[in-house]
């Protein structure tokens, strides 16, 4: 199992060359064609997926990707597990991802940042599928959600506070 902290704060604890090694392990693991266990910190995805979540990751290796997958996505080799909000196409696919708790979506990826999907959440001693009819429906509306919201949030934070006439 992997046992990896996105939250910024309690990352930069680890020394870097052990942050290094880590990655490297994980990395390597993932290209082993077996899914493995990530337990992801950080409260990101709260609160459809608490902080602690175990998920099982399959390596990412040219498979479809649809709104509402959860990647794991490596930026500055720093991985983060975040669900997709929003695809374009360009002259290449870019992929938006967010947290489901964050206000603002993560900066657009190509698919060679995409490291892992996530295929299975492990909640106590049950293993809940994310590749089920049901569950991408889920993925897909809170996707949807989650990508409104942080539009309106945008809109809201440009207009600024309102002043009141006296």
């Amino acid at each position: 199992i992997f046992d990896y902290n996105t939250d910024i704060s309690k990352t930069r604890l680890l020394p870097k060359a052990d942050f290094r090694k880590a990655n490297q392990t994980l990395w390597k693991a993932l290209k082993s064609n077996k899914p493995i266990a990530f337990r992801a910190f950080g409260q990101s995805m709260h609160p459809f997926h608490p902080p602690g979540s175990l998920f099982l990751l399959e390596g990412y290796q040219q498979q479809p990707i649809k709104v509402g997958d959860l990647l794991l996505i490596e930026d500055d080799a720093t991985p983060y597990l975040h669900r997709v909000i929003q695809l374009k196409r360009k002259t290449t696919l870019q992929i938006t991802t967010k947290g489901d708790f964050s206000l603002f979506p993560d900066k657009p990826v190509s698919p060679t940042k995409c490291r892992a999907i996530a295929i299975e959440y492990i909640k106590g001693n049950r293993f809940i599928s994310l590749q089920t009819l049901p569950q991408q429906c889920k993925a897909r509306i809170i996707a949807w959600i989650s990508r409104i919201l942080s539009l309106l949030f945008r809109c809201f934070r440009k207009l600024g506070p309102q002043r009141r006439k006296k």
